[in-house]
């Protein structure tokens, strides 16, 4: 019975010279495809909306400075509630060089920039460590 309803299937529509797939079935499909497509943007725009309004609300910690050491090196000064960290951090690893005194604060050159104090507060710290290290 399958194979009778079958073969007189495929032989009207090719008597017939139409595709299996008519003018009413395409327009269907093209307006199930807009459909689809019009939920992904309003997905993607209320998961953007959303992504905004979490990295916003309850962070407390900020970045207060960061120098390129080179391409892929960095300094940063960063403050976590309360307390201000100093981090070297690198492609493979972020490393915590220093916690830094509450009243620190990051001055700036004549030029605006803001790597004076950070440099001078680390090559201390650095000579420091050095001196302990030797003694």
């Amino acid at each position: 019975m399958i194979n009778e309803t079958t073969k007189s299937v495929l032989q009207t529509t090719s008597q017939a010279g139409q595709s299996p797939v008519g003018g009413d079935n395409i327009l269907a499909l093209l307006l199930s495809l807009l459909v689809v497509l019009a939920v992904i943007f309003i997905l993607a725009a209320l998961m953007k909306r959303m992504n905004i309004k979490l990295q916003g609300h309850g962070s407390n910690m900020r970045v207060i400075s960061n120098t390129a050491l080179g391409p892929k090196e960095r300094l940063m000064v960063v403050q976590v509630g309360e307390s201000k960290l100093l981090l070297g951090v690198t492609a493979q690893n972020i490393q915590l060089l220093k916690e830094l005194p509450d009243d620190f604060a990051v001055g700036t050159s004549a030029s605006g920039s803001s790597q004076g104090s950070l440099f001078g507060s680390f090559s201390q710290h650095l000579k420091q460590q050095i001196r302990r290290r030797n003694e």
